[in-house]
C-alpha cells in the first residue's frame, strides 16, 4: 500500500483540481478505515457484555473535562505505538498529529511533569477531523481498561462522554 500511495501521489498531480481532491478524500477515508479497524481489533474483548450488563437501575454520566484541547501529544503517540508496529504508518500518523492546528490552551500537569512542562509540549486536537475521534479513543484505551478490569464497573464510553452503571447508587458514589 505504501508503494502504491508513493507511485500514486505523482501521478495525481497531473489530475484536474476537483480529481485531485475527489481521489485524496477517497484514499483518506480508505486508510482511516484501515487504521480504525486496526486499533478496534485491540480494545476490550467483552464489550458486548457491558453492553447487555447496561440494563442497571442508576446510572453516573460523565464528561471529561476539555477532553481534546487537553490531549497531550507525545502521550498520544506512545500510545500509537504501544498498538503499530510499522514506521512508516507511525511516521504518518506523527506527521498527523503533529500538525494538528494550535487548540485552546489547558494547563493540566500529569505525573513527572513539573511547572513548566504544561508550556513546552503540545496538547489538543481539532474536533472536526477524520482522525481525531480515532485518536481520541486510542488515548482513553488505559482508561477503558482501567473501569472493567480493576473497577470491574458495567461501563460505556463514547469518545469523552461515558456512563457507569449500578444498581445501587452506593456503589458509584465510591
Amino acid at each position: 500500500m505504501y508503494r502504491f500511495v508513493l507511485w500514486l501521489v505523482p501521478a495525481v498531480e497531473k489530475f484536474p483540481r476537483r480529481q485531485k481532491f475527489l481521489l485524496g478524500d477517497r484514499l483518506q477515508a480508505t486508510a482511516l478505515d484501515v487504521l480504525e479497524r486496526l486499533v478496534e481489533a485491540t480494545y476490550t474483548r467483552d464489550r458486548r457484555r457491558h453492553l447487555v450488563a447496561a440494563s442497571h437501575r442508576h446510572v453516573l454520566r460523565g464528561d471529561i473535562y476539555r477532553y481534546f484541547p487537553a490531549i497531550d501529544h507525545e502521550v498520544l503517540k506512545a500510545d500509537l505505538r504501544r498498538r503499530i508496529a510499522c514506521r512508516r504508518t507511525l511516521a504518518v500518523l506523527d506527521r498527523i498529529v503533529d500538525a494538528s492546528n494550535p487548540q485552546e490552551p489547558v494547563n493540566l500537569y500529569y505525573p513527572g511533569d513539573d511547572l513548566f512542562t504544561p508550556f513546552e509540549r503540545r496538547r489538543g486536537l481539532p474536533i472536526g477531523n477524520l482522525t481525531s475521534q480515532l485518536f481520541a479513543n486510542v488515548y482513553l484505551d488505559r482508561f477503558d481498561h482501567f473501569v472493567t478490569e480493576v473497577l470491574r464497573a458495567p461501563y460505556l464510553r463514547y469518545v469523552d462522554d461515558f456512563a457507569l452503571f449500578a444498581d445501587d447508587p452506593a456503589g458509584l458514589e465510591a
